[in-house]
């Protein structure tokens, strides 16, 4: 029984993964439809993305949970205003894991979270491609 909890500790799950990236349907609804919004918040988190991630290894190469925290909460923010629900759920955890101090577990979440940002920035720019497809009809 201690072997089938083991492989269900709150690291990221298969489940997740099914769960896609963005909610286009709920972003566009936050901006009222307005595409050229969703491309210029696309351009701040593909240009603001890359140094929370950068923030986080560093906090993780030196152990500061803190700074796991404060990053953690950034992106998780960030995140939920695109209606990206696995990277907030990640970026959640990491948040959770710097309050508790846990920062070696968060190194398997870290990873998940980097692995699915691309995701969620192909999923902006689809949403943003498909919608000018849509305006030229």
């Amino acid at each position: 029984m201690s072997r089938a909890l083991q492989n269900h500790r709150s690291t990221p799950s298969e489940a997740m993964k099914r769960i896609p990236s963005l909610n286009g349907q709920e972003l566009l609804a936050r901006v009222d439809n307005d595409v050229d919004l969703v491309k210029e918040l696309t351009a701040i988190f593909c240009e603001e993305c890359p140094r929370h991630l950068a923030n986080l290894q560093t906090a993780l190469a030196e152990g500061k949970a803190a700074s796991l925290r404060q990053t953690g909460h950034t992106l998780k923010g960030m995140l939920a205003n695109l209606a990206a629900p696995v990277a907030t759920d990640l970026a959640a955890q990491i948040e959770n894991l710097g309050k508790k101090g846990q920062v070696s577990s968060a190194r398997l979440v870290f990873e998940a979270l980097k692995a699915e940002v691309p995701r969620v920035e192909k999923a902006l720019k689809d949403l943003t491609a498909g919608q000018d497809e849509n305006s030229d009809r």
